[in-house]
Formats: C-alpha cells, sequence, structure tokens
C-alpha cells in the first residue's frame, strides 16, 4: 500500500517540474523569436526612414555611425579619433563579413545585430567614395536575462516540485487510508451478511432433515434475520442514492416532540430487555424536514446509543439543538472524530453504516451532525437551525 503513496508523490512532483520545463522552453523560444524581430524591425527602419525620422516606438533603438565605402571594403587602418573601439571592431567584422541584411555577429563575446547599406544623396553632392551607414544593436545583456529568467523558472520548479510531491504524498496516504477503510467496510459487511444466512441456513437444514419440529419458532427466527440482512442492505442502496443525489428530500412540518416519541415506540421492546432509562426534555416547535429520511436517520442514533448504553438514555431538544445521549463504560475507547465516516469499523467490528447514513440524511438537511464525550457519556448533536 505504500507504494500507492509514493507512486502519487513521484507522479504529482514530475507532472510539476515537466509543466515548468514546458513554460521555460516556450519562454525561451517565444522570448528568443521577439527580441530577435524587434531588432531587426528597428534596424531596417533605419534604413526605410533614415536616423532623423526613425519611428521610435520599436522597441530598441540602434546605433549608427557613417565609413566611407573605401576604407570598409579594405584593410586600410581606421582613425581612432573618429571611431570608437566598439565601432572599430565592428567595422573590421563587417569587412569579412556581409551585412547587407540584418545579420547577427559575436564580436569579442558580444552579441549585436548588424546591418550596413550605401547612404544616397542628392545628385549634385559629390563625393570621392560613397559613405555606408552602419546600423547595429547591441543585444549581449538579453542572453543573460533569459538565463537569469530560466535559473528562476528552475528553482521555482524545484521547489514546488517539491511541495507538490508533499501534496501528493499526503494525498496519496488519504487514498491507501480510503482504499483500506472500503476493504474492511466490505470484509465487515460481507460478515455481518454471511452471519444472518448462516443462521438461515442452518435452521433450513434442521427442516429438511427433520431435526426441526417447532416451525412457528423456526420461521420467526428466519424472519428475523432476514429483516436483518434486508435493513443492511437498504442501508447501504440508500446512502448510494444520497451520493448520487437521486434520493431528494420532500420537506414537511414536522413537530419535533411527537416525532421523537414516534421514533422511540418501536424500540421500547430494546429498551426494556436492557433495563434502561429513557428521559425526554423536549421543547415544542416544529421544524422543516423530510419526515421519513429524518426518521431513518434519528432512528439510527437511538439503536446506537441503545447498543452501547449502560444505565440510561437522555433525549434533549432545546429549539436550535437534538441531541441523544448514553452513558457508557468504555467512552474513552470510543473515536467520536471517526465514527460518522462511511468506512470506519468499530472496535466491536460494526460497519457503522447506520451512523454513515445518519451523518449524510442530517447533512442533506443542511444541519450538522457532532459527536462529543464528556465524562461516561456520550453525546450526539444535531444542529437544526435552517441553513437553506
Amino acid at each position: 500500500m505504500n507504494k500507492l503513496r509514493i507512486r502519487v508523490a513521484v507522479l504529482v512532483g514530475c507532472s510539476i517540474l515537466l509543466t515548468f520545463l514546458i513554460i521555460a522552453a516556450i519562454y525561451n523560444v517565444s522570448t528568443r523569436s521577439y527580441l530577435s524581430s524587434e531588432v531587426k524591425k528597428s534596424i531596417d527602419n533605419i534604413f526605410v526612414l533614415s536616423y532623423e525620422n526613425y519611428d521610435e516606438s520599436y522597441l530598441y533603438i540602434p546605433e549608427c555611425f557613417y565609413i566611407e565605402e573605401r576604407l570598409l571594403n579594405n584593410s586600410a587602418a581606421i582613425n581612432s579619433d573618429h571611431y570608437s573601439l566598439k565601432e572599430r571592431r565592428i567595422i573590421e567584422w563587417c569587412r569579412e563579413h556581409d551585412a547587407s541584411t540584418v545579420t547577427k555577429a559575436v564580436i569579442n563575446q558580444n552579441t549585436y545585430y548588424i546591418r550596413t547599406g550605401r547612404v544616397d544623396y542628392d545628385d549634385d553632392l559629390k563625393y570621392e567614395s560613397p559613405e555606408i551607414i552602419v546600423a547595429y544593436i547591441d543585444v549581449s545583456g538579453e542572453p543573460e536575462m533569459i538565463a537569469q529568467t530560466n535559473l528562476f523558472l528552475l528553482a521555482a520548479a524545484v521547489i514546488i516540485s517539491i511541495f507538490g510531491s508533499l501534496l501528493g504524498l499526503i494525498f496519496g496516504k488519504k487514498i491507501e487510508e480510503s482504499q483500506l477503510s472500503q476493504k474492511l467496510f466490505f470484509e465487515n459487511t460481507s460478515h455481518e451478511l454471511k452471519t444472518p444466512l448462516t443462521s438461515i441456513r442452518g435452521y433450513a437444514e434442521g427442516m429438511e432433515r427433520g431435526v426441526i419440529t417447532d416451525y412457528q419458532k423456526t420461521g420467526s427466527v428466519i424472519i428475523s434475520q432476514t429483516e436483518k440482512m434486508s435493513r443492511l442492505i437498504d442501508d447501504i442502496l440508500l446512502m448510494a442514492k444520497l451520493e448520487s443525489g437521486s434520493a431528494p428530500l420532500e420537506y414537511t412540518d414536522v413537530e419535533v416532540s411527537e416525532f421523537v416519541q414516534n421514533c422511540l415506540m418501536p424500540l421500547e421492546g430494546a429498551v426494556e430487555n436492557r433495563c434502561l432509562a429513557v428521559e425526554l426534555r423536549l421543547a415544542g416547535g416544529t421544524i422543516r424536514a423530510d419526515e421519513n429520511r429524518l426518521d431513518q436517520a434519528f432512528s439510527n442514533l437511538l439503536v446506537n446509543a441503545i447498543r452501547y448504553a449502560k444505565s440510561r438514555i437522555v433525549i434533549v431538544y432545546d429549539g436550535r439543538i437534538l441531541s441523544v445521549s448514553n452513558d457508557c463504560d468504555d467512552v474513552e475507547k470510543i473515536d467520536t472524530d471517526h465514527i460518522f465516516e462511511r468506512f470506519y469499523t468499530g472496535q466491536n467490528g460494526s460497519t457503522g453504516v447506520g451512523l454513515a447514513l445518519a451523518k449524510d440524511i442530517i447533512e442533506l438537511h443542511k444541519w450538522k451532525i457532532r459527536a462529543d464525550k464528556h465524562n461516561n457519556e456520550i453525546c450526539v448533536q444535531i444542529d437544526i437551525t435552517d441553513r437553506s
């Protein structure tokens, strides 16, 4: 089972890391392409509008200088008084490369985009050697900026991947716990179904062989065991319907005091058999609820209280809270944080279907239910304040 949480953690971490790497790759390609496009358009614009009429809406503004064509086309020395070191290096590069269109150049570990073109003058102007305009943009800082951004994205990817892996580990653990709970749930449910089936089969075989002659008593036992199986199956099916939303509530006005007494009536025999005292402290008033569904939920709470009560059960309604309390010897062993969970299995092996179903019905009414333990008593409270 532990392998599941590890697989989930690895899957989440790798997915996040891969996503960031894809984003980084897209960023690199798109950014470099965009910057290259902007640089080329900025330089080409020089040769369309001239430097004096340059359109400054572009991302870059090229630098320009002029040089006589004869100096550009031969290895004659360049006067350092007229050109900076950077310009002289660009001139040297242009002597060996064609820059009639915008061209990328790496000069002395710096990156430039360069274009050269002849300057057009009026026909009445005569020069011994035509002049060449050299336009260039230094983009040496962009690769460093992109590299820094890549490092940031990588660091963010690693950190978020680690965080995602931890969340995946926690989520995977919850999945494992859920799977284990479901496994135990179905095992215990199968056992609870198998027990009455075994009893029914035993009585049926006894009747078949003629060993059992008290058919009235046998029939009573078979009916009792059949009803037990039927209730368990009905609870499981109802839980599935509530979850799928195929069992909508039908609201009516329910008088609380009368409702509680109606729920207690079928359980009087069980109360008397266990010699339990039942105390009612019920305020008057009505609530909006689906009486049939609420009957199922509250009856399950009463059955649970009767099962574990030591000597008494107290039912209280104060106009807002409806509670069922019972004393209990092993109150500290009861995990009130999990008793309403759907697949929780108690210490006595009970699947807890009834309490899980009660919780589903209460929450479907948009109410809240909780269980508390104090001293030697367990108290289940339903907050029936209208939240619609």
